[in-house]
């Protein structure tokens, strides 16, 4: 019997681009997959800049690539939660369509608060959401947490975990300064790397949001930056001696994209255990854990792994070799599919 190969249709809105960094990084067989790119161009706004008025054209764009020109794709995927998530979830909600099937990669909500404007969000949430397929979530607590708060079955929620550019592999792992490191904006606990580097002599530089405030002084030793240009994070981040990353301790995962890029770098890291670290680091071998809010902990395991050559190294190395084992597209790619090819009909000389 014929099979015919799966059809995927990947949409993004936002100002125009060319294909995403992560396509170089993939391969698929065309014979069982048949992948295309859609992008809707916003002009030059940013998604989230986009209007209520101007969302209207925007669904009838995407309900036409859904329904006229997708009408033989088997999946439609979107990335998180953002516009184009929610326009093609409400639109196959409100026409009871449940194809092409819809799958939000990297699924990410902020959490339920106690308040009614949050309940209410949730609600409509749940509402909207009701047509989904299926919502790849970057952490194993997130599935958890989504299953709970939406009451989603088990297989509506599953975990992939996240990719990192391949071609920091490539870079050098022995350009190793003075200094530890620190940056991100999400749900980043500065305030306690802050009081665990304090009356430390290591040079510690952290860049944050232009927002954020530190609650205390900052201790000399402590060089503070602000909204850096992506080329300078990097320099920073690649010619550090340690990676530091303390986290608020979430429901949802953040901070994967800064640990992913330091673990294909190399970099010897300390992190908070939290939803976005558990599942990338495992303790002692690719990376130090420490328990959240805990600065003694923190300036413990610091001082240990600065004073410590060879642990940098081994640790390094390792986090090295688990970036290019575990945390690359392709293996996105293949997870992802894997997770969808049960659902897929058999078929067969009968």
């Amino acid at each position: 019997m014929v099979m015919h190969p799966r059809s995927v249709l990947i949409l993004t809105i936002g100002p125009p681009h060319g294909m995403p960094w992560w396509w170089d990084h993939i391969a698929f067989d065309t014979n069982r997959c048949k992948i295309r790119y859609v992008r809707l161009s916003t002009g030059g706004k940013r998604e989230t800049d986009i209007s209520l008025p101007e969302m209207v054209p925007l669904a009838m764009k995407i309900a036409n690539l859904l329904f006229r020109e997708g009408r033989n794709d088997q999946y439609v995927m979107t990335f998180e939660t953002g516009i184009a998530s929610f326009i093609v979830s409400l639109i196959q909600t409100l026409t009871f369509r449940r194809t092409p099937k819809h799958v939000i990669l990297q699924f990410i909500m902020r959490e339920r608060k106690e308040t009614w404007l949050s309940k209410l969000k949730y609600l409509f949430m749940k509402v909207c959401f009701s047509s989904l397929h299926m919502a790849i979530c970057s952490s194993s607590r997130e599935v958890e947490y989504y299953r709970k708060v939406f009451q989603w079955d088990s297989g509506k929620a599953r975990f992939v975990p996240l990719h990192t550019d391949p071609n920091l592999l490539r870079q050098p792992s022995d350009t190793i300064g003075d200094f530890i490191f620190s940056g991100g904006r999400t749900y980043r606990d500065y305030d306690t790397l802050i009081k665990a580097v304090s009356g430390t002599s290591i040079p510690t530089v952290i860049v944050s949001s232009a927002t954020y405030q530190p609650s205390a002084g900052l201790p000399p030793n402590l060089t503070w930056m602000r909204e850096l240009p992506l080329d300078d994070f990097n320099r920073l981040l690649g010619g550090c001696r340690v990676l530091v990353l303390p986290l608020e301790d979430k429901e949802i995962s953040t901070g994967q994209c800064v640990l992913l890029q330091a673990m294909a770098l190399g970099k010897a890291i300390v992190a908070t255990k939290t939803s976005g670290t558990a599942d990338y680091i495992e303790d002692g071998v690719d990376g130090i854990l420490v328990p959240p809010h805990d600065p003694g902990k923190l300036r413990q395991a610091i001082m240990e792994l600065t004073r410590d050559d060879e642990a940098i190294a081994r640790l390094g190395a390792n986090a090295k070799k688990s970036a290019h084992e575990k945390y690359l597209p392709q293996q996105y790619l293949e997870q992802v599919s894997a997770l969808l090819s049960p659902a897929e009909p058999q078929s067969g000389a009968g």
